[in-house]
């Protein structure tokens, strides 16, 4: 099978690594108690590239979840944060009277604080039924539709576009990127908060960082590097600090990375909690854990006019 970059459409790629379907499958199961096998069609592994031109890592083949699967997920607490730090950094942006657009909005938590806060037109777009619902029973703009559909009756709308841990989700990047810039206005900003694979989080095999439900894997070198793909640039990148929430999770990966199965056997874990890793570590991440990157990377863009083709 032919593998090409999800970003440049060239053959310039490397495997990186292979990974089993059935311990993907297994971990589902076991830590979200959903069964994705239908998913993969049989599959048996699938394959972690790098694109050599970007540094941008993606699994191939194509394995996107389902409305299913993200209904699914949106009955745990944790997984639509009302919230976040990224949404933090795009208020920065906002002003009366622009048109924005959020990418993936799900239950339209952003755009109905920053709708509150500032005189705006705010259009949210999601692909999720359930939460393209319950955001309408709030009284917001949002259809249930892709960006490239958007893009067909939307040309030149928006002064921002935002899509807050989208684009880790998008197989075709080029058709994704393109459609928002299809989207923006002359000089218009494009904002991407993604996972930050640099982070604390790329030490952690961790499930969700896997199809079905990431296709790639982003971090500041590829955030730059795209900009010179697309006609935009970068106007600024911002690295979250660890969040207090984060905290625990941080533990886990360096005591899951130290102690290896001993810390994930519920016996031994609770033996090295209470003569070890409390009295005389925790203090000491806690102390060190400001000099660690949260989970969130982002890359704010603009729009530039297409150089002309001789």
């Amino acid at each position: 099978m032919q593998i090409i970059s999800p970003i440049t459409k060239k053959e310039n790629v490397s495997r990186i690594k292979t990974i089993e379907v059935s311990w993907i499958t297994d971990q589902w199961k076991k830590q979200f108690n959903y069964d994705v096998e239908y998913l993969y069609r049989e599959l048996k592994n699938i394959e972690l590239y790098r694109c050599n031109d970007t540094g941008y890592l993606f699994y191939k083949p194509d394995i996107v979840g389902d409305r299913n699967l993200y209904e699914h997920l949106q009955g745990f607490d944790w997984y639509y944060m009302p919230w976040k730090w990224e949404h933090e950094i795009a208020m920065n942006y906002l002003k009366t009277g622009i048109d924005i657009l959020e990418i993936g909005c799900a239950k339209g938590d952003f755009l109905d604080k920053i709708s509150k806060h500032y005189k705006l037109n705010a259009v949210g777009i999601d692909t999720n039924s359930l939460a393209v619902s319950e955001a309408k029973e709030k009284g917001l703009t949002v259809y249930e539709e892709s960006i490239e559909k958007h893009a067909l009756n939307n040309a030149l709308k928006y002064d921002i576009i935002c899509g807050f841990q989208v684009l880790e989700h998008i197989p075709d990047v080029k058709l994704f990127v393109d459609a928002c810039l299809v989207c923006l206005k002359p000089e218009g900003m494009l904002i991407i908060a993604v996972p930050n694979n640099l982070s604390f989080i790329s030490e952690f095999d961790h499930l969700l960082s896997m199809p079905p439900h990431h296709t790639g894997l982003w971090d500041e070198h590829s955030l730059h590097s795209i900009s010179k793909i697309f006609n935009m640039k970068v106007d600024a990148v911002y690295k979250e600090p660890l969040q207090e929430y984060q905290k625990g999770f941080l533990k886990y990966t360096v005591y899951s990375k130290v102690f290896g199965k001993l810390y994930k056997n519920k016996f031994t874990s609770k033996i090295l909690t209470i003569f070890l890793t409390r009295p005389f570590i925790d203090k000491h991440i806690d102390y060190f854990s400001k000099y660690f990157s949260g989970h969130t990377i982002i890359a704010v863009y603009r729009k530039i006019e297409a150089p002309v083709k001789n």
